[in-house]
């Protein structure tokens, strides 16, 4: 389950420990890991890289720690992503050229193509990107994660990673997206500013009832939730009421916003064909990093798979190789120490390093029942 979301009035601005609780629950959290993946064949790449930003962007350590924006600098809060674009002044050309030349210098020039009205730092789209990635305590990291071990391994293994790490991504855009354009909605239409204003909301949970509702949209199996049993695919609603009754300062909007980008995720995907572009973008991104491996694989012609013996069966090959001959009824590859082949029987002839005019007639018209019959006799 993931839940943890926080709000409060009084924005927390330590950025060293959080408050967080002790780390307890991060050796559970790793041997559950660990004994997942051990028993799969295949690893999910995507879905460990993921448990691995989260963990460490909690843990924070120390050759990390300054290049790591605080807690207080990317909690997700609609007013100071929106803010900055409603009051934007669009510059001048010449504001524009400058503003390239110094984005050149530095990353924060991202955020200096036009003045805000009020003069005040806004729209910090880090909050927007990074908020998912940040956790509060030990609970709140252990909870999500394990979350997001289940789901994603299957998810991921049911579907090709590029494609998954795609769906992920366009998730979180659309819940966080979709969680701001609520909150500007309410605080427009309704004057209800505390979503707007004065919450504050870190945390995983927003991708992990999104990819909930992936997940179980077209089950129809029945699960257990909080001791009553509903329809696999209402799961994520039924979580959503639930927990926001039994866990106070949880985010509704954040779960809520996670939903809806399942639903509309679900929806777009059902009306297009083939691979969504971000898929193929990054499917010819990965392509592009991973050509120099696949060249130097190329060049050295990693051997391939021999069987018991040391032979190889096949004619692709020179028919003799040094230390080795090959048998003329069955063209299995034998070391030059044997003068029987290890897979037919069939005498060897010469000194085992060129091909012999005369055979043994008993052995050159077997059939290949017979030949089937001495493979099982040599080798059982």
């Amino acid at each position: 389950m993931s839940w943890y979301y926080f709000r409060s009035r009084n924005h927390n601005r330590d950025g060293g420990a959080w408050g967080r609780m002790t780390r307890g629950m991060l050796p559970l959290l790793a041997l559950q890991v660990a004994s997942e993946f051990h028993r799969l064949g295949h690893k999910p790449p995507v879905t460990a890289g993921l448990l691995l930003a989260n963990t460490i962007v909690y843990v924070r350590p120390s050759f990390l720690d300054r290049l790591l924006p605080t807690l207080h600098e990317v909690s997700f809060n609609p007013h100071f992503i929106v803010k900055r674009i409603v009051s934007f002044d669009w510059p001048s050309l010449e504001q524009f050229v400058v503003s390239l030349i110094v984005l050149a210098k530095s990353f924060n020039a991202l955020y200096c193509y036009g003045k805000s009205t009020t003069g005040s730092v806004y729209g910090d789209l880090k909050r927007f990107f990074l908020s998912p990635f940040y956790h509060l305590d030990d609970a709140h990291l252990f909870y999500n994660m394990t979350s997001l071990l289940w789901k994603g391994i299957q998810l991921e293994t049911s579907m090709d990673s590029m494609e998954f790490v795609s769906m992920v991504a366009i998730l979180l855009g659309m819940s966080q997206g979709i969680t701001l354009l609520m909150a500007r909605g309410l605080l427009i239409f309704f004057g209800y500013e505390r979503a707007y204003y004065n919450e504050f909301s870190v945390g995983f949970s927003g991708v992990l009832f999104a990819l909930k509702v992936v997940l179980n949209a077209y089950s129809d199996e029945y699960t257990y939730v909080h001791s009553m049993v509903i329809p696999t695919r209402y799961a994520a609603w039924a979580e959503l009421i639930l927990i926001q009754v039994l866990v106070p300062g949880v985010s509704f909007m954040g779960h809520l916003g996670g939903i809806l980008a399942g639903l509309l995720y679900l929806k777009l995907r059902s009306s297009y064909r083939g691979l969504d572009p971000l898929s193929a973008l990054i499917r010819k991104a990965f392509g592009v990093v991973s050509w120099p491996l696949r060249f130097v694989k190329n060049i050295f012609n990693l051997q391939r798979r021999r069987i018991s013996g040391g032979g190889r069966v096949g004619s692709t090959q020179p028919r003799f190789q040094s230390g080795v001959w090959r048998c003329d009824t069955c063209t299995y590859d034998n070391s030059m120490h044997d003068d029987v082949c290890e897979m037919c029987s069939t005498p060897r002839w010469g000194d085992g390093f060129r091909q012999v005019r005369q055979s043994n007639p008993s052995n050159n018209n077997l059939s290949v029942e017979e030949l089937r019959l001495r493979r099982l006799e040599r080798f059982g």
